[in-house]
C-alpha cells in the first residue's frame, strides 16, 4: 500500500506540474483555494438543477445578495479580459440616466431601435422623441421598465430556438448603435465601460472594435484617425485616475463581406496600426459561426494579410472567433483558423470535441477565450455545469475568463463569467487565479508589461486571500 500511496503522490504531483505551469501558491493561498472549495460544497449544495440549466441570470437577484461566493468573485483580482466587444457593453443604468432620454434620441417603437437625430422634421419615419413620449405617459416607471427591456436579452426571448435567440441578439446589437456611436456620445460611454470593467478588478482590455462606425451630427462618419484620436483621449482620462490600466483593440470584421472588402479593411485595419501601434493589437472576423461564410472561404482573403503587413512595415495577428457552433458535423472552421496562424481562438468550446486539435492548440500554446454566461445565453451550453472549461483547464489548455457582450446580457464587468463557471464546474482559486495568469501572459502586452502587470496581481491576490479567509463563514 506504501508503494502504492507513492505513485499516487507522483501522478498527483504531476499534473499539478502540468496543470499550474508558470504560476506557484503560497501558503495563505493554499489555505484560502481549501476554504474556498469548502464554501463552493456549501454552496453548491443549496442549488437544485433548475439553478444552473437555460437562464442561469434569472437567480441574479438571489445570488447577488446572498451568494458568499459571489461577493468573493466580485473582490478577486481578474487581470486582463481578451475577450469584449465594445459596442456590446453598454451600462444598462447609464444608458437610461444620460442617453435615453436625450433631447437627441428618438426611438422607433415596432423595431426597438433607438437613433440620433438633430431635430424632429430631421427624424426618419417610425422615429418618435422619446423624451416627450415619456412626458406623454401616466406611469412613468412602467415606461422605462420597457425601454429597459429593448436594451438586453429578457429571459423569454432565450428561451426560444438557437435561430430567434441570435435573431434577437443581433437585433439587440444594432438597437443602440445609433445613439452610442455619436461622436458626442462615444466618449462618455467608452469612458463608462471601462470604468466598469476597472472596478471589478481588471487592470487591462483587449476589445473587439469596429472601424468607421463613430458619426457626426449630420450622419457623416469621422475617419479612421479621428476615431483613434477619441479613444486615445478616453484612454488617457481612464488612465489619469487609474495609471496602471491598459487597453488594447482588436479590429473586428464581418464574415458576411465579400472577399475585396474583407481586404480593403485588413489595410484599413493595418494603417491603423501603422499610425497607431501601441492601441492596436490584433485582427478577427465575426458574426455567426453556422450562419455565415466559412473561413475557408474567406482564406483567400485572409491569407494576403502577410504580404499586406510587409507592404505596410507592421504586424497584425490574427486573433478569431472559432467553435462557438452546435453544427459540430460540418463546421470545420478550427482547422482553418489553427492554419491561418491564430494567436488566441474566441470561444473555441467545441475543442473538447478535437482530441488532436487539442493536443495542437496546447503545443502551440494557443489561448482560448472563454465566456461562460455567452456560451449558455447563446445556447451554446444549456446546462452550466457541462461547460467544458474545466477538462481543457485540466488537460493543460490555456483559456482566460471573458464576458463577450455584458451589456445585451443585463450586467457590467467580468465577475458574472467568473461566478457562473466556478460555481457551475467547480472551479477553485487555484483554477481562477491560473485563468486570470494566462490572460495576462496570452495577451499582446509586452514583455515588460506582463511582468509588471504580474507582480502587481500577485500582490492583490495576497490581499484577497487574507480577506477571505477572515471573512468567509467556512473558516
Amino acid at each position: 500500500m506504501e508503494d502504492y500511496l507513492q505513485k499516487r503522490e507522483e501522478l498527483e504531483i504531476e499534473i499539478t506540474k502540468t496543470k499550474y505551469d508558470g504560476i506557484s501558491f503560497t501558503p495563505i493561498e493554499e489555505q484560502a483555494n481549501k476554504i474556498y472549495r469548502q464554501a463552493l460544497i456549501n454552496e453548491r449544495a443549496t442549488k437544485d438543477d433548475s439553478f444552473y440549466k437555460g437562464y442561469t441570470l434569472r437567480h441574479r437577484d438571489q445570488f447577488e445578495k446572498e451568494s458568499f461566493i459571489f461577493k468573493a468573485i466580485q473582490k478577486l483580482p481578474k487581470g486582463a479580459v481578451q475577450h469584449i466587444h465594445i459596442e456590446c457593453c453598454m451600462d444598462i443604468d447609464w444608458f437610461m440616466e444620460e442617453l435615453a432620454y436625450h433631447e437627441n434620441t428618438y426611438f422607433n417603437q415596432e423595431t426597438s431601435t433607438f437613433m440620433y437625430f438633430q431635430s424632429t422634421e430631421k427624424a426618419q419615419i417610425g422615429f418618435k422623441n422619446l423624451g416627450q413620449e415619456r412626458e406623454k405617459t401616466i406611469n412613468k416607471v412602467q415606461f422605462d421598465e420597457e425601454i429597459r427591456k429593448c436594451l438586453f436579452i429578457q429571459e423569454y426571448e432565450r428561451m426560444d430556438s438557437k435561430q430567434i435567440i441570435w435573431s434577437f441578439f443581433e437585433k439587440k446589437i444594432t438597437s443602440v448603435s445609433g445613439i452610442t456611436y455619436f461622436k458626442g456620445h462615444y466618449p462618455r460611454f467608452l469612458k463608462r465601460c471601462l470604468e466598469n470593467f476597472i472596478k471589478d478588478g481588471v487592470i487591462h482590455i483587449e476589445a473587439r472594435a469596429d472601424l468607421g462606425l463613430i458619426f457626426k451630427e449630420d450622419g457623416t462618419y469621422l475617419s479612421i484617425n479621428e476615431e483613434m484620436e477619441i479613444i486615445q483621449k478616453v484612454l488617457k482620462e481612464v488612465q489619469a485616475d487609474y495609471p496602471y490600466f491598459t487597453l488594447q483593440l482588436i479590429i473586428q470584421g464581418l464574415k458576411m463581406w465579400d472577399l475585396s472588402q474583407i481586404e480593403q479593411y485588413m489595410r484599413n485595419a493595418l494603417t491603423a496600426k501603422k499610425n497607431y501601434p501601441e492601441l492596436i493589437c490584433g485582427f478577427d472576423m465575426v458574426q455567426e459561426e453556422d450562419s455565415f461564410k466559412t473561413m475557408l472561404e474567406i482564406a483567400p482573403a485572409l491569407i494576403k494579410m502577410k504580404e499586406m503587413q510587409d507592404e505596410f512595415g507592421v504586424e497584425l495577428p490574427f486573433v478569431f472567433h472559432g467553435g462557438e457552433s452546435l453544427d459540430t458535423l460540418t463546421n470545420i472552421n478550427l482547422l482553418d483558423i489553427l492554419i491561418l496562424g491564430s494567436k488566441r481562438i474566441g470561444h473555441g468550446i467545441n475543442l473538447a470535441q478535437h482530441s488532436y486539435l487539442l493536443e495542437k492548440i496546447k503545443k502551440d500554446q494557443v489561448c482560448l477565450e472563454i465566456c461562460p454566461v455567452s456560451n449558455q445565453m447563446l445556447k451554446y451550453i444549456d446546462d452550466i455545469r457541462l461547460h467544458p472549461i474545466k477538462t481543457l483547464l485540466n488537460y493543460g489548455v490555456k483559456v482566460s475568463i471573458n464576458s463577450d457582450d455584458p451589456g445585451l446580457f443585463g450586467y457590467n464587468g467580468v465577475s458574472m463569467d467568473y461566478f457562473f463557471v466556478s460555481i457551475g464546474t467547480q472551479l477553485d482559486y487555484k483554477d481562477l487565479k491560473l485563468c486570470v495568469y494566462n490572460s495576462i501572459q496570452y495577451s499582446f502586452l509586452s514583455v515588460e508589461q506582463k511582468k509588471a502587470a504580474w507582480q502587481e496581481l500577485e500582490k492583490r491576490f495576497q490581499i484577497w486571500c487574507k480577506w477571505f479567509i477572515e471573512s468567509c463563514p467556512c473558516s
